[in-house]
């Protein structure tokens, strides 16, 4: 699985002035986690692209003020994973 998280700070006034900002919020499956008198702060997490999707959408708009993401974090599928299998072998020769 692998994901990440961004935040967007975007104008309050342009997006009260504009209901199509709150409209592609909703549609990107984002997050409004702060809203004051001058920024409302968003929060979106997925794959990469729909990531950049929501910042390519509200940026045309005008309204981004910052943009931040995070690396990507991942982890694997499998029920068995190799590090398990070297940490056992690693316990097994210091108990020999």
């Amino acid at each position: 699985f692998l994901r990440e998280t961004s935040l967007l700070k975007i104008s309050t006034p342009a997006m009260l002035d504009n209901p199509d900002v709150c409209q592609i919020v909703r549609q990107h499956g984002a997050s409004i986690v702060e809203v004051n008198p001058t920024y409302a702060a968003i929060e979106k997490t997925g794959r990469t692209e729909e990531i950049l999707s929501l910042f390519d959408a509200l940026n045309r708009l005008g309204v981004v003020r910052q943009f931040a993401r995070s690396g990507r974090i991942c982890i694997t599928r499998g029920t068995r994973e190799q590090l398990d299998d070297y940490l056992a072998e690693r316990e097994k020769e210091r108990l020999s």
